[in-house]
Protein backbone atom coordinates (compact mmCIF):
# COMPACT_ATOMS: atom_id res chain seq x y z
CA UNK A 1 0.00 0.00 0.00
CA UNK A 2 1.41 3.49 -0.99
CA UNK A 3 2.43 5.65 1.83
CA UNK A 4 -0.62 8.12 0.74
CA UNK A 5 -3.07 5.28 0.58
CA UNK A 6 -1.79 3.93 4.20
CA UNK A 7 -2.27 7.46 5.82
CA UNK A 8 -5.78 7.87 4.58
CA UNK A 9 -6.76 4.26 5.53
CA UNK A 10 -5.92 5.23 9.05
CA UNK A 11 -7.45 8.63 9.53
CA UNK A 12 -10.31 6.59 8.47
CA UNK A 13 -9.62 3.56 10.80
CA UNK A 14 -9.61 5.98 13.93
CA UNK A 15 -12.33 8.01 12.82
CA UNK A 16 -14.28 5.08 12.85
CA UNK A 17 -12.78 4.15 16.66
CA UNK A 18 -13.47 7.22 18.11
CA UNK A 19 -17.26 7.03 17.14
CA UNK A 20 -17.83 3.34 18.28
CA UNK A 21 -15.34 3.71 21.40
CA UNK A 22 -17.13 6.20 23.29
CA UNK A 23 -20.14 4.47 22.93
CA UNK A 24 -18.83 1.02 23.90
CA UNK A 25 -17.53 2.15 27.15
CA UNK A 26 -20.12 4.91 27.82
CA UNK A 27 -22.47 3.04 29.85
CA UNK A 28 -20.36 0.26 32.43
CA UNK A 29 -21.55 -3.41 32.74
CA UNK A 30 -24.41 -2.94 35.23
CA UNK A 31 -22.80 -6.09 36.71
CA UNK A 32 -19.99 -4.25 38.10
CA UNK A 33 -19.44 -4.02 41.95
CA UNK A 34 -23.25 -5.68 42.15
CA UNK A 35 -22.11 -7.88 44.49
CA UNK A 36 -21.10 -4.96 46.63
CA UNK A 37 -24.33 -3.01 45.96
CA UNK A 38 -25.86 -6.14 47.09
CA UNK A 39 -23.95 -6.47 50.55
CA UNK A 40 -24.62 -2.68 51.36
CA UNK A 41 -27.86 -3.15 50.75
CA UNK A 42 -28.02 -6.01 52.92
CA UNK A 43 -26.08 -4.19 55.53
CA UNK A 44 -28.97 -0.79 55.31
CA UNK A 45 -31.97 -2.81 55.58
CA UNK A 46 -30.71 -4.73 58.61
CA UNK A 47 -30.05 -1.72 60.04
CA UNK A 48 -33.72 -0.58 59.78
CA UNK A 49 -34.58 -3.08 61.89
CA UNK A 50 -32.17 -2.61 64.39
CA UNK A 51 -32.92 1.16 65.09
CA UNK A 52 -36.86 0.28 65.51
CA UNK A 53 -37.34 2.27 61.87
CA UNK A 54 -38.87 -0.80 60.40
CA UNK A 55 -41.30 -1.65 62.97
CA UNK A 56 -42.13 2.04 63.03
CA UNK A 57 -42.73 2.30 59.41
CA UNK A 58 -44.70 -1.05 59.15
CA UNK A 59 -47.13 1.09 62.32
CA UNK A 60 -47.31 3.77 61.13
CA UNK A 61 -49.60 2.01 58.19
CA UNK A 62 -52.75 0.68 59.28
CA UNK A 63 -53.37 -0.64 56.13
CA UNK A 64 -50.77 -1.96 54.57
CA UNK A 65 -48.82 -2.41 57.67
CA UNK A 66 -50.65 -5.50 59.22
CA UNK A 67 -50.49 -7.51 56.32
CA UNK A 68 -47.03 -7.24 56.18
CA UNK A 69 -44.66 -9.75 57.75
CA UNK A 70 -40.50 -9.89 58.04
CA UNK A 71 -39.45 -13.37 57.01
CA UNK A 72 -36.69 -12.88 58.72
CA UNK A 73 -33.84 -14.54 56.28
CA UNK A 74 -31.21 -11.72 57.84
CA UNK A 75 -31.38 -12.00 61.68
CA UNK A 76 -30.34 -7.88 62.60
CA UNK A 77 -27.30 -8.72 64.73
CA UNK A 78 -24.95 -6.04 63.18
CA UNK A 79 -21.69 -7.43 64.57
CA UNK A 80 -20.85 -10.41 67.17
CA UNK A 81 -17.60 -10.91 69.57
CA UNK A 82 -16.41 -7.44 67.79
CA UNK A 83 -16.45 -9.05 64.79
CA UNK A 84 -19.11 -7.49 61.99
CA UNK A 85 -21.95 -9.75 60.48
CA UNK A 86 -23.00 -7.12 58.10
CA UNK A 87 -20.28 -4.50 57.25
CA UNK A 88 -20.39 -2.07 54.32
CA UNK A 89 -18.25 -2.50 51.43
CA UNK A 90 -14.58 -1.21 51.41
CA UNK A 91 -13.44 0.49 48.63
CA UNK A 92 -16.69 0.58 46.29
CA UNK A 93 -16.74 0.10 42.65
CA UNK A 94 -18.44 -0.02 39.69
CA UNK A 95 -22.44 0.26 40.39
CA UNK A 96 -22.36 0.82 44.18
CA UNK A 97 -19.60 3.43 43.58
CA UNK A 98 -21.48 5.33 40.90
CA UNK A 99 -24.27 5.39 43.43
CA UNK A 100 -22.11 6.64 45.92
CA UNK A 101 -19.96 9.62 44.35
CA UNK A 102 -23.44 10.63 42.21
CA UNK A 103 -25.71 10.71 45.33
CA UNK A 104 -28.53 9.45 43.31
CA UNK A 105 -30.29 5.82 42.83
CA UNK A 106 -32.25 5.08 40.11
CA UNK A 107 -34.63 2.87 41.03
CA UNK A 108 -36.52 0.58 38.61
CA UNK A 109 -40.57 1.10 39.43
CA UNK A 110 -43.72 0.19 37.80
CA UNK A 111 -45.61 3.20 36.07
CA UNK A 112 -49.23 2.37 36.86
CA UNK A 113 -50.44 5.88 36.15
CA UNK A 114 -54.02 6.37 37.33
CA UNK A 115 -54.94 2.71 37.14
CA UNK A 116 -56.59 1.51 41.25
CA UNK A 117 -56.04 -1.46 42.67
CA UNK A 118 -55.05 -3.92 46.06
CA UNK A 119 -51.08 -2.98 44.47
CA UNK A 120 -51.53 0.11 45.20
CA UNK A 121 -52.27 -0.83 49.70
CA UNK A 122 -49.05 -1.01 49.64
CA UNK A 123 -47.67 2.99 47.89
CA UNK A 124 -47.44 4.82 50.90
CA UNK A 125 -45.05 1.92 52.93
CA UNK A 126 -42.83 0.76 50.29
CA UNK A 127 -41.67 4.30 49.44
CA UNK A 128 -40.87 4.78 53.09
CA UNK A 129 -39.19 1.67 53.30
CA UNK A 130 -36.56 2.46 50.36
CA UNK A 131 -36.12 5.97 51.54
CA UNK A 132 -34.91 4.30 55.08
CA UNK A 133 -32.78 1.72 53.09
CA UNK A 134 -31.14 4.04 51.07
CA UNK A 135 -30.59 6.43 54.15
CA UNK A 136 -28.96 3.69 56.07
CA UNK A 137 -26.64 2.87 53.06
CA UNK A 138 -25.47 6.18 52.91
CA UNK A 139 -24.89 6.92 56.50
CA UNK A 140 -22.81 4.00 56.09
CA UNK A 141 -20.42 5.83 53.90
CA UNK A 142 -20.79 9.22 55.79
CA UNK A 143 -23.49 10.64 53.61
CA UNK A 144 -26.34 12.01 55.44
CA UNK A 145 -29.92 11.10 55.16
CA UNK A 146 -32.88 12.48 53.63
CA UNK A 147 -34.25 15.05 54.09
CA UNK A 148 -30.82 16.49 53.70
CA UNK A 149 -30.01 18.21 50.43
CA UNK A 150 -26.49 15.68 50.13
CA UNK A 151 -28.57 12.77 51.24
CA UNK A 152 -28.45 9.81 47.89
CA UNK A 153 -31.32 11.13 46.17
CA UNK A 154 -33.77 8.42 44.31
CA UNK A 155 -35.16 8.69 41.17
CA UNK A 156 -37.56 6.57 39.84
CA UNK A 157 -36.72 4.78 36.43
CA UNK A 158 -40.62 3.87 34.91
CA UNK A 159 -41.44 0.59 33.44
CA UNK A 160 -44.48 0.63 31.46
CA UNK A 161 -46.15 -1.39 30.77
CA UNK A 162 -46.08 -3.23 33.95
CA UNK A 163 -44.38 -6.44 33.16
CA UNK A 164 -41.68 -8.75 34.65
CA UNK A 165 -39.58 -8.83 31.57
CA UNK A 166 -39.00 -5.49 31.18
CA UNK A 167 -38.05 -5.11 35.03
CA UNK A 168 -35.46 -7.62 34.52
CA UNK A 169 -34.02 -6.70 30.77
CA UNK A 170 -34.17 -3.00 31.83
CA UNK A 171 -32.23 -4.34 35.08
CA UNK A 172 -29.22 -6.25 33.53
CA UNK A 173 -29.09 -3.89 30.83
CA UNK A 174 -28.33 -0.87 33.55
CA UNK A 175 -31.13 1.01 32.72
CA UNK A 176 -31.60 1.41 36.56
CA UNK A 177 -29.53 0.24 39.50
CA UNK A 178 -32.35 -1.94 41.46
CA UNK A 179 -35.77 -2.67 41.45
CA UNK A 180 -38.41 -0.91 43.57
CA UNK A 181 -40.49 -3.69 45.76
CA UNK A 182 -42.39 -5.47 42.88
CA UNK A 183 -40.85 -8.99 42.45
CA UNK A 184 -41.11 -11.86 44.12
CA UNK A 185 -38.19 -13.79 44.90
CA UNK A 186 -39.71 -17.52 44.16
CA UNK A 187 -41.17 -16.35 40.28
CA UNK A 188 -40.04 -17.17 37.10
CA UNK A 189 -39.25 -14.59 34.63
CA UNK A 190 -39.05 -14.64 30.56
CA UNK A 191 -36.63 -12.36 29.07
CA UNK A 192 -36.05 -12.88 25.23
CA UNK A 193 -38.63 -15.53 25.46
CA UNK A 194 -36.51 -18.28 27.57
CA UNK A 195 -38.07 -18.66 31.15
CA UNK A 196 -35.41 -18.80 34.01
CA UNK A 197 -36.19 -18.32 37.63
CA UNK A 198 -35.93 -14.85 38.98
CA UNK A 199 -33.12 -15.69 41.25
CA UNK A 200 -30.64 -16.89 38.73
CA UNK A 201 -31.04 -13.72 36.78
CA UNK A 202 -30.10 -11.56 38.75
CA UNK A 203 -28.74 -11.03 42.31
CA UNK A 204 -31.10 -10.32 45.13
CA UNK A 205 -31.33 -9.03 48.98
CA UNK A 206 -32.22 -10.00 52.14
CA UNK A 207 -36.25 -10.40 51.63
CA UNK A 208 -37.77 -6.79 52.64
CA UNK A 209 -41.14 -8.49 53.42
CA UNK A 210 -43.54 -11.02 52.61
CA UNK A 211 -47.56 -11.08 52.46
CA UNK A 212 -49.36 -13.98 53.34
CA UNK A 213 -52.09 -15.36 50.58
CA UNK A 214 -55.48 -15.92 51.89
CA UNK A 215 -58.60 -17.53 49.52
CA UNK A 216 -61.91 -15.95 50.00
CA UNK A 217 -65.14 -17.72 49.42
CA UNK A 218 -68.72 -17.22 49.88
CA UNK A 219 -69.44 -18.69 53.54
CA UNK A 220 -72.06 -21.30 52.03
CA UNK A 221 -68.78 -22.77 49.90
CA UNK A 222 -68.11 -26.39 50.25
CA UNK A 223 -64.27 -25.36 50.20
CA UNK A 224 -62.94 -25.85 54.55
CA UNK A 225 -59.30 -25.26 53.64
CA UNK A 226 -56.86 -24.75 50.71
CA UNK A 227 -56.02 -28.57 49.57
CA UNK A 228 -59.84 -28.36 48.82
CA UNK A 229 -59.75 -25.77 46.58
CA UNK A 230 -56.26 -27.04 45.17
CA UNK A 231 -58.36 -31.06 44.45
CA UNK A 232 -61.16 -29.16 42.44
CA UNK A 233 -60.47 -29.50 38.78
CA UNK A 234 -63.35 -27.15 37.70
CA UNK A 235 -62.08 -24.09 40.34
CA UNK A 236 -62.88 -20.86 38.98
CA UNK A 237 -60.35 -18.27 40.57
CA UNK A 238 -60.36 -14.24 40.62
CA UNK A 239 -57.05 -12.98 40.79
CA UNK A 240 -55.28 -9.51 41.45
CA UNK A 241 -52.24 -7.94 39.91
CA UNK A 242 -49.94 -9.22 42.52
CA UNK A 243 -51.29 -12.60 42.49
CA UNK A 244 -52.14 -13.52 39.18
CA UNK A 245 -48.18 -15.54 38.69
CA UNK A 246 -48.74 -17.21 41.77
CA UNK A 247 -52.17 -18.41 41.48
CA UNK A 248 -50.70 -19.80 37.63
CA UNK A 249 -47.95 -21.74 39.56
CA UNK A 250 -50.15 -23.31 42.92
CA UNK A 251 -53.27 -23.37 41.39
CA UNK A 252 -52.90 -25.09 38.35
CA UNK A 253 -56.21 -27.26 38.51
CA UNK A 254 -57.90 -23.83 38.78
CA UNK A 255 -59.80 -21.21 35.70
CA UNK A 256 -57.74 -18.48 36.73
CA UNK A 257 -59.57 -14.79 35.68
CA UNK A 258 -57.19 -11.78 36.31
CA UNK A 259 -58.08 -8.57 37.24
CA UNK A 260 -55.49 -6.29 37.40
CA UNK A 261 -57.25 -3.30 37.92
CA UNK A 262 -60.18 -2.89 40.87
CA UNK A 263 -59.61 -6.63 41.74
CA UNK A 264 -60.70 -6.22 45.36
CA UNK A 265 -64.71 -5.59 44.03
CA UNK A 266 -64.84 -7.19 41.10
CA UNK A 267 -63.56 -10.52 42.54
CA UNK A 268 -65.19 -10.32 45.36
CA UNK A 269 -68.48 -9.19 43.83
CA UNK A 270 -67.83 -12.29 41.25
CA UNK A 271 -67.13 -15.01 44.10
CA UNK A 272 -70.72 -13.62 45.79
CA UNK A 273 -72.47 -13.47 42.72
CA UNK A 274 -71.12 -17.00 41.85
CA UNK A 275 -68.99 -16.08 38.60
CA UNK A 276 -65.92 -17.58 40.73
CA UNK A 277 -65.45 -19.81 43.23
CA UNK A 278 -62.72 -18.06 45.38
CA UNK A 279 -60.43 -14.92 45.26
CA UNK A 280 -56.80 -15.35 46.23
CA UNK A 281 -55.90 -12.01 48.24
CA UNK A 282 -53.05 -10.77 50.69
CA UNK A 283 -55.74 -9.84 52.74
CA UNK A 284 -57.28 -12.08 55.54
CA UNK A 285 -60.81 -9.38 55.90
CA UNK A 286 -63.20 -10.28 52.85
CA UNK A 287 -64.95 -7.21 51.59
CA UNK A 288 -68.35 -8.46 52.06
CA UNK A 289 -69.67 -10.18 54.84
CA UNK A 290 -71.08 -12.75 52.57
CA UNK A 291 -67.48 -14.04 51.89
CA UNK A 292 -65.60 -15.64 54.57
CA UNK A 293 -61.23 -16.33 54.46
CA UNK A 294 -59.23 -19.29 53.72
CA UNK A 295 -55.25 -19.04 54.70
CA UNK A 296 -53.33 -20.57 52.06
CA UNK A 297 -49.93 -20.88 54.34
CA UNK A 298 -47.86 -19.35 51.66
CA UNK A 299 -46.05 -16.41 51.88
CA UNK A 300 -44.58 -14.26 49.26
CA UNK A 301 -41.55 -12.65 50.04
CA UNK A 302 -40.25 -9.18 48.24
CA UNK A 303 -36.67 -8.96 47.68
CA UNK A 304 -34.72 -5.25 46.35
CA UNK A 305 -33.35 -6.73 42.86
CA UNK A 306 -29.32 -6.09 41.49
CA UNK A 307 -28.23 -6.79 38.07
CA UNK A 308 -26.95 -10.11 37.68
CA UNK A 309 -23.77 -11.46 35.88
CA UNK A 310 -24.48 -10.90 31.90
CA UNK A 311 -26.46 -8.22 30.51
CA UNK A 312 -29.51 -9.69 27.65
CA UNK A 313 -29.27 -8.34 24.29
CA UNK A 314 -32.81 -6.78 24.70
CA UNK A 315 -33.71 -3.43 25.09
CA UNK A 316 -36.66 -1.93 26.58
CA UNK A 317 -38.69 0.64 25.67
CA UNK A 318 -39.42 2.49 29.16
CA UNK A 319 -38.92 6.15 29.81
CA UNK A 320 -37.15 7.70 33.04
CA UNK A 321 -39.56 8.98 35.04
CA UNK A 322 -38.77 11.87 37.94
Amino acid sequence: MKKGGYLAFMVIVLGVLSVLLPRCISKEDPAVGKDQLVDALDAAFVRVIDSGKYREIINSDPVAGPLMVNIGDCYPRIEEDGVPIYPFPENPVGVLKNILDKRKIKVGTFDVRDQQGTFRIFDKVNAALMRAIIDELGKGYGIPPAPDPGAIQIEPYLIYPPSSSLVFTGLNNGDFDITDFLGALGATVKVGGIPERRRKLARFTCTIFGTPWYIHVRNDSPYQDVDDVLADTTAKLCVGQLSSRLSEDYFKNATITQQFYDDLELCSEGVRDGTYDAYLHFDPTPLLPELRSIPTQIVSGIPIWVAGDEKPPQTTTTASGS
